[in-house]
C-alpha cells in the first residue's frame, strides 16, 4: 500500500468522521481531525522506514551476490580443534576445607591456531572413571549457545569460555582423580568436537 492510497483512506475517515460529528461541537470535529492527520503522518514516517530498510537489505542481497560464496565461506574463521585448558578442575571458594566448585576452561582454536570466540552449543560430562559403568558419570551440563556467548572471558592472556558449576554431592574426599570430557558442537559449520582430560583432586586423601 503505497502513501498516496494510505493519505485518501485517511481523508475519507475524517469526512466521514466530520460527517458524523455534525451533532457534537466544532471543536470536538476538529480535534477528531488533528488526530487522524497524526495517524497519517506517523504511517507516512512508517512507511519511510520501510522503505529504506528494503533499501539497506537489497544493497546487502546484492554485495553477498557479487562475493563467491564458496571463498566467502573458506575465510570464515573456522574450528580447527578445541582444547580444555589445564587451570581446569575444583576449587574450594569459601577456603572450608572442601572443592565444592568445579571450572572448565574451554578454548576454541582456529586453523591457524588462534584462540576464537565461536558459536555452537556445548555438552559437558564429569566422571569417575574408577567406578563401575553405571556409575561413572557423575554429572552432566548442556550449555547453548546463548548461553555459552555470555561465557567467553576475552581479555589479556584469557581468551577462553569459563563454565563454573557448584558440585559438593558429587564428590568424596578419596576421589583423587577425575575426568573431564567435553563435547563442542560448531553453530558455522556443524562439525562436533571432543576432548576430554583428566585432573587431579587438590584435597582428596590419600590412602
Amino acid at each position: 500500500m503505497n502513501i498516496r492510497v494510505i493519505s485518501i483512506i485517511v481523508t475519507a475517515a475524517a469526512l466521514l468522521m466530520m460527517a458524523g460529528c455534525r451533532n457534537i461541537g466544532p471543536a470536538s470535529a476538529w480535534t477528531k481531525v488533528s488526530q487522524l492527520e497524526d495517524e497519517r503522518s506517523s504511517l507516512k514516517e512508517t512507511v519511510a522506514d520501510l522503505r529504506k530498510q528494503n533499501k539497506q537489505l537489497k544493497e546487502q542481497f546484492q554485495n553477498l551476490a557479487n562475493l563467491d560464496s564458496e571463498i566467502r565461506i573458506e575465510l570464515l574463521a573456522n574450528i580447527e580443534r578445541i582444547a580444555i585448558g589445564k587451570r581446569s578442575g575444583f576449587f574450594d571458594k569459601d577456603k572450608d576445607g572442601t572443592e565444592e566448585t568445579f571450572i572448565t576452561y574451554l578454548k576454541t582454536y582456529d586453523d591457524s591456531g588462534d584462540v576464537i570466540k565461536s558459536a555452537g552449543d556445548v555438552n559437558l560430562q564429569l566422571w569417575d572413571l574408577s567406578k563401575d559403568a553405571d556409575e561413572a558419570l557423575l554429572g552432566e551440563w548442556d550449555v547453548k549457545a546463548k548461553e555459552l556467548k555470555s561465557l567467553w572471558m576475552g581479555m589479556m592472556l584469557t581468551d577462553y569460555y569459563r563454565l563454573s558449576y557448584k558440585i559438593p554431592s558429587m564428590l568424596n574426599d578419596k576421589q583423587k582423580e577425575l575426568t573431564i570430557k567435553v563435547k563442542f558442537t560448531d553453530y558455522l559449520t556443524g562439525k562436533v568436537f571432543t576432548e576430554q582430560k583428566v585432573v587431579k583432586r587438590r584435597l582428596a586423601i590419600s590412602d
